[in-house]
C-alpha cells in the first residue's frame, strides 16, 4: 500500500514537471500577461490619488468603463480599469514566476551533469562513470569485435583535440584490486569529450534574469502609482513620487512676446532643478518615476504689467498677486479675476466652437455692461488697458498635463534582461558531452557504453565503431 501510494505521487511530480515544461503553457500565460498589459497601455487607468478613497475610485472607474460599450464591461469585470493593480496580471506574474523556477532547475541540473562529466575527466580514471539524470542521459551499448588497439586508435581519431573542448582518452588493461568494484566489469579504455562547457554554465542566466526581470516587475506593479495631474495652467505646481519631484509650469517672460509663448517646466529633485522646454508629448525620468507631459486644452496667463498691479481669485483664494494663471472648463465654465485696487474685474469664458481661446470681458463696479470685450486666442500675447496707469497682459497658453508612474523596480528590471540576454547568447550553442567505455565482454568481443546528452550522437559513435573495425 505504501509503495502504490508513493508511485501515484511519484508519477503526478513527473506529469506536473512536465506540464510545467510544456511550451503551450508557457505561451498560454505570456498572452494573458500581454493582454493585461496592452490593456493598461490602450485604456484609461484609475489615477493613484484615487485609490486612497474608495468611493470616488469606484465612480471613476464605473463612469469610465461606462463610455467603452461592451470592451469597458469586459473591463470592468477583469480589472482592466486599474490592470497593473489587476489580480489577473499578479496571477499570470506568479505563473511566469514558477514556469522560469521550472526552467532554472533543469538548467541547473544540466550543468550539474555536466561538472560531473567535467570532473570525471580531469580526473582521468578507469572507474565506470553513472551520469545523474535528470537532464535526461541517452545510453546505448553494443559489441565490437575484440581489437583493443583499433578500437583504441578509432576513438581517438572519433574525438580529435578541438579548441575549446574538454578531450580525455585514458587506457588501461584492468583496474588496480583497490579501486575495482565487484558488480563492475574492468574498464579498458575511457573516452570523455565536452563540447561548449563555458556555454552550460552561462545557460542558467537566461531562467535567473527572468526571475529577477518578474521580481521587478511585481515590485513595480505592487508598490509602484499611477498619478495624473489636473490640468496645468502657467503658475501651477504638481507633487509626485518619493522621493519627491516637484513640478512647477513656470510663467511666460514679463518681456516674451513669443507667439505663442514657449511651454517651459521646472523640476526639481533631490538632486536639483532642471528647467524643460516643452514643444511636443515628452517622456523622461526622474527619482524612478517616468514622467510623461502633454499639452491638453487652453489655459489663460493674466499679469499685471508691472508690480504694483493686483489680481485676486474669488472663491478660491484671498491671496492678492501680481500674475495667475487658470483653466477654464471648456463645456459651462466661466471664471472671475477682480483687480481690487481699480473696482474692476474680469469675466473669462471658453470661445464658442469652433474657435480656440477665451472671451475676456471688462467690468467696473459702476456699470452694468463690460466697458471691453475681447478674444484672446492662441498667440501673442494682447494687452488690456485698465486705466491710463494699469495694464495687464493676457496670452492663451495650452495647459499641461503631466502623468507620473513610479517604478520602484526598474534598477532590478534593467538587470534583469541583461543577465537574460547573457543567458540567451549562451544558448546559442547548446553544450553536449559524450562518454564512451570500452569494456570485456567475452574472449572474443568487447563492449562499448556510450552515454550522451544529446539525442542521436550515442547510436552515432557506436555505429562509427562497429564499421570501423576489422571483423574477427
Amino acid at each position: 500500500m505504501t509503495m502504490s501510494v508513493s508511485q501515484t505521487w511519484t508519477s503526478i511530480a513527473i506529469r506536473s514537471w512536465r506540464w510545467l515544461r510544456h511550451p503551450l503553457v508557457l505561451l498560454g500565460v505570456v498572452l494573458i500577461a500581454l493582454l493585461v498589459v496592452s490593456a493598461g497601455l490602450f485604456l484609461p487607468q484609475l489615477p493613484g490619488q484615487l485609490r486612497a478613497e474608495p468611493v470616488s475610485a469606484s465612480r471613476w472607474i464605473q463612469e469610465t468603463a461606462s463610455g467603452y460599450g461592451i470592451i469597458g464591461t469586459l473591463g470592468l469585470g477583469l480589472d482592466l480599469f486599474d490592470a497593473f493593480r489587476s489580480p489577473l496580471l499578479f496571477a499570470a506574474l506568479a505563473a511566469l514566476a514558477l514556469l522560469s523556477a521550472a526552467f532554472l532547475a533543469d538548467e541547473l541540473a544540466a550543468v550539474r551533469q555536466v561538472r560531473q562529466v567535467q570532473q570525471a575527466a580531469i580526473q582521468s580514471t578507469l572507474l565506470p562513470l553513472t551520469i545523474q539524470a535528470p537532464p535526461t542521459v541517452y545510453r546505448r551499448q553494443a559489441t565490437i569485435p575484440q581489437a583493443r588497439a583499433a578500437a583504441q586508435a578509432r576513438l581517438t581519431e572519433l574525438f580529435p583535440a578541438t579548441p575549446g573542448a574538454i578531450i580525455c582518452h585514458t587506457a588501461g588493461e584492468q583496474l588496480s584490486p583497490a579501486e575495482s568494484a565487484p558488480s563492475s566489469p574492468p574498464v579498458l579504455h575511457q573516452t570523455i569529450a565536452i563540447h561548449h562547457v563555458r556555454h552550460a554554465l552561462l545557460r542558467p542566466l537566461l531562467p535567473a534574469g527572468l526571475l529577477m526581470t518578474i521580481a521587478a516587475l511585481w515590485v513595480t506593479f505592487a508598490a509602484g502609482e499611477q498619478v495624473i495631474s489636473p490640468l496645468l495652467a502657467p503658475g501651477d505646481r504638481f507633487r509626485l513620487g518619493e522621493p519627491p519631484v516637484l513640478i512647477q509650469y513656470l510663467p511666460p517672460a514679463a518681456n516674451d512676446a513669443t507667439a505663442p509663448p514657449p511651454m517651459r517646466l521646472a523640476l526639481a529633485t533631490v538632486d536639483g532643478t532642471q528647467a524643460l522646454t516643452v514643444t511636443r508629448p515628452m517622456a523622461l525620468v526622474r527619482n524612478s518615476v517616468e514622467l510623461r507631459v502633454h499639452p491638453e486644452a487652453l489655459a489663460l496667463w493674466i499679469a499685471g504689467a508691472d508690480d504694483s498691479t493686483q489680481l485676486m481669485r474669488p472663491g478660491h483664494d484671498d491671496t492678492v498677486r501680481n500674475a495667475l494663471g487658470l483653466v477654464v472648463d471648456a463645456q459651462n465654465g466661466e471664471e472671475t479675476v477682480l483687480l481690487p485696487q481699480h473696482s474692476a474685474g474680469l469675466r473669462i469664458l471658453p470661445a464658442a466652437p469652433p474657435n480656440r481661446g477665451f472671451l475676456v470681458e471688462l467690468y467696473r463696479s459702476d456699470r452694468a455692461d463690460p466697458v471691453w470685450r475681447e478674444s484672446i486666442a492662441p498667440g501673442a500675447p494682447q494687452t488690456l488697458q485698465v486705466d491710463p496707469q494699469t495694464a495687464v497682459r493676457l496670452a492663451a497658453v495650452p495647459a499641461l498635463r503631466v502623468t507620473g508612474h513610479s517604478m520602484p523596480g526598474r534598477a532590478l528590471a534593467w538587470l534583469g534582461l541583461a543577465v537574460s540576454l547573457i543567458g540567451l547568447a549562451a544558448r546559442l550553442r547548446a553544450p553536449f558531452y559524450i562518454v564512451v567505455h570500452l569494456e570485456p565482454w567475452s574472449s572474443t568481443t568487447d563492449r562499448v557504453v556510450v552515454q550522451s546528452n544529446a539525442a542521436g550522437r550515442a547510436a552515432d559513435i557506436i555505429a562509427a565503431l562497429q564499421t570501423g573495425l576489422p571483423a574477427n
